[in-house]
């Protein structure tokens, strides 16, 4: 073998070296490329978050000021604010059990329309009704009750819900619907065994089913009060409205419904706080904590919607601070609710 083949056999290995380096270069780069991508975009994410969490806590009222102190909620600026825009009535807008209304895109129809007190449709409009809806009466013994309801359960979440109650040694009212799965059948039994309230719902949440007349409405709250009854051993005493009172859904005036409610012994209760987390487009667990507890202070009883429907899981991240925030406030006490609780009420109806 001659030194020029020796020669050209050494330049081809190199050629092929550079050759194959390069190719495993070209392919590994766009790997490492895609690592280091998706690492900065990670951590813009969490930036992000961060960044989302504090101004959420910047611009919450009652946040820790800079020497450490909760500020006094009472005569809060920002929470007369949020009270004005966030807690008018609203509607929780669910066309079926746990999702909403295919009319209403946000789940929650906004309050414009909706019959209000002191309106002419045989409703009563004084100062007294206008007190009813607000929560703004004075208590005798200045004690301020606040209510946590629960609306369209039981749900995967009832337990999580159930457990963050007891924790926390907090009783509170559920508005349920009507389902017969074995988890729903030991939700509705451990409501009652642990000494929160079990109210009603309607069976269906069905709007063009229960509002249809006043003998359809019948029926779906017969149906319900006896299935309770027979699951449960307790049969309710305290329903609320699909919709709440001052819906606009129903076609009927509501005025009869709620006469044959006041007929079966039944009180039926609406809200003067809304968490907000009826609506569809995934409120953060913040917000919903800030809607929850911003009015309270405004009020003497607090009737607080919220929801433990199956897609609602930022209710259940929500609640331990809910609860923490109301606890924490002077002459405070959260109650179910029971005969002695003041009904709040968007509507009332002349007998």
């Amino acid at each position: 073998m001659t030194e020029e083949t020796t020669n050209r056999k050494a330049r081809v290995r190199r050629l092929k070296r550079i050759l194959v380096g390069t190719f495993l270069f070209l392919l590994i780069l766009p790997t490492v490329l895609c690592i280091l991508s998706f690492a900065r975009i990670h951590s813009l994410e969490k930036k992000i978050d961060a960044l989302t969490v504090e101004l959420e806590e910047l611009t919450r009222p009652g946040r820790l000021s800079e020497d450490g102190l909760r500020p006094d909620r009472t005569g809060s600026e920002d929470s007369a604010a949020v009270a004005a825009e966030g807690n008018l009535p609203e509607q929780d807008g669910s066309g079926e059990a746990g999702g909403p209304d295919a009319g209403d895109p946000f789940g929650e129809a906004e309050p414009d329309g909706a019959r209000n007190p002191g309106g002419d449709d045989g409703q009563a409009g004084d100062a007294t009704a206008s007190e009813a809806l607000n929560g703004t009466g004075q208590t005798d013994d200045g004690i301020r009750r606040v209510y946590l309801t629960f609306d369209d359960g039981p749900s995967i979440y009832t337990d999580d819900i159930l457990d963050i109650l007891a924790e926390y040694d907090v009783k509170a009212t559920f508005f349920v619907v009507g389902k017969t799965d074995e988890t729903s059948l030991a939700a509705y039994k451990r409501i009652v065994e642990e000494g929160h309230t079990l109210g009603m719902h309607s069976y269906s949440h069905k709007y063009n089913e229960i509002y249809a007349s006043e003998e359809a409405f019948a029926e779906d709250f017969q149906k319900l009060r006896s299935f309770l009854e027979e699951t449960t051993g307790v049969s309710p005493v305290f329903y609320r409205f699909p919709g709440g009172s001052s819906n606009t859904v129903s076609s009927k005036d509501m005025s009869v419904f709620a006469r044959y409610l006041k007929e079966q012994g039944v009180t039926y209760f609406d809200w003067n706080i809304s968490s907000g987390d009826a609506t569809g487009g995934g409120l953060s667990a913040s917000s919903i904590r800030r809607n929850a507890v911003n009015g309270v202070a405004n009020k003497n009883t607090a009737v607080i919607l919220l929801h433990d429907a199956a897609d609602k899981y930022s209710t259940v991240r929500a609640l331990p601070d809910i609860i923490q925030d109301l606890q924490a406030m002077e002459d405070t006490e959260i109650l179910p609710i029971t005969e002695d609780t003041v009904p709040i009420q968007h509507v009332t109806f002349e007998e």
